[in-house]
């Protein structure tokens, strides 16, 4: 309690999540308080939260699309009823125990004005939306600026994003004025077209080129339909990409690797059920600069 200034603002978080009750938002059970803390009493999810998943591995296009269109869906809810969350990142999307995403953490959350402003000015800085270096008021932009960002880094995983920031460095504010953080052409391969262009739509520095609502969001995703189910590994140099075929009975797999000073793309296919490899000869790459040997492993992977 001693950190909030306004007494009156005691019970914000569990006001509004008792008003945006969502099976893609974070249910609240309970609220209490004694003469030094306030209690907030929710479920406890065993699968954790985006960002646990993220630490752990890489997800398949199908997998994005699906906890993506789950915390959106919470999110439309929330703008429905007026209100802007500020705060929407991997640690605060938690997947329930029945595997859906779920949008958590109300803390920043405001409701907007007769104009469809807030004023918030807590924000992460690696989260931060250009707008709100430029002006106190924000509109709901702000959340599908950070909607953008949390798509990013669910095809990207973790370990791109924290190399950007550290490359980055003091100068994140400027690279996030100029469009440069996060790099916008930078996404693994089995990230299909479609999907690049609705989070970069997502992430524009201006706003007003951004998507308009987040039901426009919804929309683009769901009819994004290639690459559903490769799989991407990464062990030291070594990059590889998995499904299983069409048909069931082979695993395909495409490997990128470093030979020398040049880079090899490989294609096996492994019957399941005898476990015997095979290469594909039509998917084998060698000697080229590793540009050269991700653009075909990306043709490669719309066969």
């Amino acid at each position: 309690k001693s950190i909030i200034t306004d007494m009156s603002e005691l019970f914000n978080e569990s006001r509004i999540l008792y008003e945006v009750r969502h099976p893609n938002i974070m249910e609240i059970q309970y609220a209490s308080y004694n003469d030094d803390n306030i209690f907030i009493v929710m479920p406890r999810y065993k699968n954790g939260s985006m960002q646990s998943m993220l630490n752990h591995r890489y997800l398949t296009v199908r997998e994005i699309l699906k906890y993506s269109l789950e915390f959106l869906t919470g999110l439309h809810y929330v703008h429905a009823h007026k209100l802007i969350h500020y705060d929407i990142k991997p640690t605060n999307i938690l997947i329930n125990n029945n595997g859906k995403a779920v949008l958590a953490d109300f803390v920043l959350t405001k409701y907007m004005d007769e104009l469809g402003l807030a004023t918030q000015n807590c924000t992460y800085v690696s989260e931060k939306p250009p707008e709100k270096y430029l002006s106190s008021k924000t509109n709901l932009k702000c959340d599908i600026y950070q909607a953008g960002l949390t798509m990013y880094r669910m095809c990207n995983g973790n370990d791109l994003w924290e190399e950007q920031l550290k490359k980055v460095g003091d100068h994140i504010k400027d690279s996030i004025l100029n469009g440069t953080f996060p790099d916008r052409k930078l996404y693994l391969p089995h990230i299909p077209l479609q999907l690049r262009k609705v989070i970069n739509k997502c992430i524009e520095v201006d706003p007003d080129k951004r998507y308009n609502s987040v039901l426009e969001i919804i929309n683009a995703l769901s009819v994004i339909e290639n690459n559903l189910d490769w799989e991407y590994f990464k062990k030291h140099d070594r990059e590889s990409w998995s499904r299983i075929g069409l048909t069931g009975k082979n695993e395909e797999v495409i490997e990128l690797y470093k030979e020398g000073h040049t880079y090899k793309v490989v294609g096996k296919k492994k019957n399941i059920q005898s476990q015997r490899v095979s290469n594909v000869s039509n998917w084998e790459y060698s000697s080229v600069k590793r540009e050269d040997a991700i653009k075909k492993v990306i043709s490669f992977l719309k066969e």
